[in-house]
Parts: C-alpha cells; structure tokens; sequence
C-alpha cells in the first residue's frame, strides 16, 4: 500500500482507517466482546434454549447497532470531513465508511457467535480467509484506482468479513424458542452493559490513534 499510494495517500488510508475504527467502537458498544462472554455462559449452562436465545438476541443487536452506526456516520459526515480533513471533499467518502461500519458490525456478532461457541478451528480459518480475501481486493482495487479505490477498499473488505464470517456462524445449529419483548430487551440489556466497558476502552484506543492522524495532518 505504500509503495502503490505514496506518504500522502498511506496517510490518507490511515485517516480513513481511523475514522473507521472509531465509529466502529462506539456503535458497536463492546457487544462483540460481551457476546463472546454472554454464549459462553449460556453454553457452559448447558440450556438449549438459554444458548438459542442468547444467539437471536446478539445478532438482533448487531444488525440494529449496525444501521445505527452507519446512519450516524453519514449523517455526521460533513463535520466530520471538516474536523479531520480541513473541509468537506472527503464527506462522500466518510458517508460510503458508513456501509463498512454496518458490514463489518454484523461480522463482529457472527465472529462472536463463532468464539462463544468455542469452534475455534472455524474461527481461526474465518479469521484467516477474510484476512487474505480482504487484502487482495484492497489491493486490486488501490492498485487500478489510486487514492479514490481506498475507501470503496474498506467497504468491500468489510462485506467480504462479514460473507465469511456469516458462512461459519451459519454451522451453529439452535433451536426456534419464543422471544418475547421482556426476554430480548433483559437479553439485551445485559449485552450492552457489560459491552459499555469494552467499548470504553476500545475509544480511547481507536479516539487516540485518530487524534494523532488529526493533528498530523494539521501540522
């Protein structure tokens, strides 16, 4: 990537990148880390129906975070181009992020589904495939559109993560229970609570990195 784009366009890739991952990891409120504990728990219960409702309940939550998180960042698009770029030529292309933080959201739930289930093997072959997947069409696509392949190059990376992850996650076999509203919103409630210390974290991480692309720039 740095030798097919350049200083100015591999820092412009990690802008983008940056801008990615925080939105990321404060729409995903830590619920592909807490998922992970939540089926676990219900697993070692060895309740059918706790493990099946735990797994409707955290892709329910996925999707929903999922489409919040993209509706924010194309909503907040352009002050967001003002505050990291210097004005509002990257608004397109933080509003297309949008669509990767939705895919790569969903992937996350699946992906916790997979380890919660404690398929390791799949896991680490899901993890794997969509690595080199992800990388080929990134680079295919810098390699024929310059600086304008970087961010449709997140996306797609995005969508392929969540293809490989949803095709893993779809072995898991659980049984059909009812959901009542009362069962998924306690359900949800305490994914979200204990993903609120996860995705404290993950924002002070992501929020830094940004920071010091941020002030690069402007320096």
């Amino acid at each position: 990537m740095a030798l097919l784009l350049g200083p100015a366009g591999f820092g412009l890739m990690g802008v983008y990148n940056s801008v990615f991952e925080l939105a990321r990891a404060i729409a995903g409120m830590g619920v592909n880390s807490s998922g992970v504990r939540q089926i676990a728990d219900a697993v070692g219960s060895g309740d059918s129906q706790r493990i099946a409702r735990t797994v409707i309940v955290l892709r329910r939550v996925s999707v929903v975070l999922g489409l919040l998180g993209a509706l924010l960042l194309v909503a907040t698009a352009v002050p967001v181009s003002k505050q990291t770029f210097g004005d509002t030529s990257h608004a397109h292309g933080v509003m297309l992020l949008g669509l990767a933080v939705f895919f790569r959201l969903v992937s996350d739930g699946q992906g916790a589904l997979i380890q919660g289930m404690r398929r390791i093997k799949d896991l680490a072959v899901a993890v794997v495939l969509g690595a080199l997947l992800s990388m080929i069409l990134l680079v295919a696509l810098v390699w024929a559109f310059g600086e304008e392949g970087i961010v449709p190059g997140l996306v797609m990376a995005a969508l392929v993560s969540l293809v490989v992850s949803w095709h893993f996650s779809r072995k898991v076999k659980i049984d059909r229970v009812p959901m009542p509203q009362a069962e998924v919103r306690r359900e949800a409630n305490a994914l979200l609570k204990l993903g609120f210390a996860f995705m404290a974290t993950g924002m002070m991480s992501m929020g830094v990195a940004y920071l010091v692309r941020v002030i690069l720039r402007q320096q």
